[in-house]
């Protein structure tokens, strides 16, 4: 490619439609641009029957056509579409992706968990400034996924079925809820992840792995932690925290009522139900894989995505 290219990178996801734009330069390098999204809910009742159901996919499409008016406003070049497990494990997916087709002229890819858990990695490990041991925890609507290696390699990857609306919907988990509940939760979680504690724990064992925590569930609770009104992603970034913090948090916001955590500086309305629910999941992890502290990131999938394109002669 010998001159700049703006490249959209567009995950249609559980929780929301994210479309970053980027501008590629001609030394393989990019430049984020600016980063739009529009939570959907996709995944919303999934797990009752399976189904995408007729109102989320339509709120879904909605929000891809007007995605795709800002592409032809700011005439980028090329775009890519993804998704993942809220689309992989839907019985009437074919559908879904048929309208999408229609509107982006492009099938979106549907990953699979590792995919999902390749791309994440690359776009988070990319960014750090020295070699050393990390470990991933990219907890997401319906499916979570987990990778650990260093920044030029990635030694080991899992990805599980279990996410925050997927909980929150299997166990009615929405509004507040006791400690019962969030027993359930997290014994449920560790039967999902039990089949690779030894794998992780081993790997892990005297290499004191710095630990990084992406997607919805890590950027929602970053902005509440720093009281974000308006999401800004550079503030947002590299938002450090430990067990001991995640734990206070977790416990404030399961004994609210959803229209109280809309007070919750940080807090937006669409993860007023799923984040209690996300904070739960990754307390559960770190305490199984005996970590604390962590820092959040706003890299991670389509960043990954774009640099795995630039990487491959432009091709996904």
């Amino acid at each position: 490619m010998g001159k700049e290219n703006l490249i959209a990178v567009m995950d249609i996801g559980t929780n929301s439609v994210i479309m970053l734009l980027a501008r590629c330069m001609p030394n393989g390098k990019f430049v984020a641009e600016t980063e739009y999204i529009a939570t959907t809910i996709l995944g919303k009742d999934l797990s009752q029957n399976g189904d995408l159901s007729p109102e989320a996919m339509d709120r879904t499409i909605k929000a891809i056509g007007e995605m795709i008016e800002i592409c032809n406003r700011k005439k980028v070049d090329d775009l890519i579409a993804t998704t993942s497990s809220v689309v992989r494990n839907a019985n009437n997916r074919s559908s879904f992706l048929l309208e999408c087709h229609q509107l982006l002229n492009i099938y979106p890819q549907v990953l699979s968990g590792k995919e999902e858990a390749k791309f994440v990695y690359k776009g988070v490990s990319s960014e750090l400034r020295k070699d050393e041991p990390i470990i991933l925890i990219d907890i997401g609507g319906c499916s979570s996924e987990i990778a650990y290696g260093y920044r030029d390699e990635m030694i080991g990857a899992s990805s599980f079925d279990i996410g925050t609306i997927l909980l929150a919907d299997k166990f009615k988990i929405n509004g507040k809820f006791n400690s019962r509940r969030r027993t359930i939760a997290q014994n449920y979680t560790i039967q999902k992840l039990a089949g690779f504690q030894d794998e992780l724990s081993r790997w892990a064992e005297g290499k004191n792995p710095k630990v990084f925590v992406s997607s919805g569930t890590g950027t929602s609770y970053a902005a509440v932690i720093k009281k974000e009104y308006i999401y800004d992603r550079n503030q947002v970034n590299e938002t450090t925290s430990d067990l001991k913090e995640l734990n206070l948090w977790s416990k404030y916001l399961r004994k609210m009522t959803v229209e109280q955590r809309l007070k919750v500086p940080g807090l937006v309305k669409e993860r007023t139900a799923t984040l209690p629910v996300g904070l739960i999941m990754l307390s559960t992890i770190l305490k199984m894989f005996n970590l604390n502290k962590f820092s959040i990131t706003t890299n991670g999938l389509r960043e990954g995505i774009l640099l795995h394109y630039i990487n491959n002669g432009f091709k996904l």
